[in-house]
């Protein structure tokens, strides 16, 4: 079910030693919208259910399903943005320079299993967050990464998870306003050495992942990738000339990138090796204007990520940030 958020709303997370042991929340995000479901099935079994006069004793085969999604606003630093991504693609930050230091993302085999915590209401007088939610085990099965002109860029995520648990909220240390990832902090979109300035832009990723199953446990126990995993960059721009056309049509090939910055902090996105894979989208405006937007696929050469993510900022630890 949709949750209903109150202000300062955030989420915690915390990378699992132990998938679907609980831990506690190293970092937290401002948390935009939840949407939780906890499911339990019971399904009567007849020939062990019925008693002596026919009637229902307890005997049922149980099934319990946890899963849900959510979306953070995005910060330079102090917004959890780098756990949340490592939580998205997998893989381990690299970190060089001496200040501000250059943290760089590529994807790993599987994302890892994580803990979220969240504080979801203020329904108190002082508007202290009194409920909560611990999310265990979870695995990110998709995830979007988008902003639109004017807006803030927003990661939305959705998982999968061993468990969930209502209690008492934490009480989490925010990210001031002060530093989010706006879209007027890029002014284009490259690709094949070609700057484009977008309207809007939306990285899709697909992890093919899929809760696993056995005995001991009426819930998922793990989650495995379980086929082909995808990082689809949606651009919106208007359109000046044929060449994203043009592309899809000859198969071209290339990398792409759109960068954020405000002061020394970056934001980087990077899509390797990304073609057009579907026709171009046209929608013409009854003031004359033609929006063109484009889907940019990019594929794994074996040198070069798919899709890689690089963060500028004063952090010398990129978990921080």
């Amino acid at each position: 079910m949709s949750v209903i958020l109150g202000r300062n709303a955030s989420v915690g997370i915390g990378f699992e030693s132990t998938e679907g042991t609980a831990v506690a929340a190293a970092r937290t995000a401002r948390l935009a919208s939840l949407s939780l479901n906890v499911a339990s099935t019971r399904a009567r079994i007849d020939d062990l259910s019925l008693g002596g006069t026919s009637y229902l004793k307890a005997r049922y085969l149980e099934q319990v399903e946890v899963s849900g999604s959510m979306e953070i606003l995005c910060y330079y630093e102090n917004g959890s943005l780098a756990s949340f991504l490592r939580a998205c693609i997998g893989g381990t930050w690299a970190t060089t320079g001496a200040g501000p230091f250059t943290h760089t993302l590529a994807p790993g085999a599987e994302p890892p299993a994580v803990t979220f915590r969240t504080a979801r209401d203020t329904l108190n007088t002082t508007g202290a967050l009194q409920r909560g939610d611990v999310i265990a085990g979870a695995r990110v099965t998709s995830a979007t990464l988008s902003a639109q002109t004017p807006g803030i860029l927003r990661l939305a995520i959705n998982f999968v998870a061993m468990s969930s648990t209502p209690g008492s909220a934490p009480s989490p240390s925010l990210p001031a306003h002060d530093d989010p990832i706006l879209s007027h902090a890029a002014n284009r979109w490259r690709w094949n050495s070609v700057d484009y300035t977008p309207r809007s832009i939306s990285l899709d990723l697909e992890n093919a992942v899929e809760g696993l199953r056995g005995f001991g446990s009426a819930s998922i126990t793990g989650a495995a990738v379980t086929g082909i995993r995808n990082a689809r960059m949606t651009v919106t721009r208007f359109k000046t000339n044929d060449n994203w056309a043009d592309a899809n049509t000859a198969g071209t090939e290339s990398d792409g990138d759109i960068t954020f910055t405000s002061g020394t902090d970056q934001f980087r996105i990077n899509l390797f090796n990304a073609q057009v894979p579907e026709a171009v989208t046209l929608a013409a405006q009854s003031v004359g204007l033609v929006e063109e937007s484009a889907i940019f696929e990019s594929r794994d050469d074996g040198t070069d990520p798919p899709v890689q993510f690089v963060l500028v900022n004063d952090d010398a630890n990129a978990e921080d940030s």
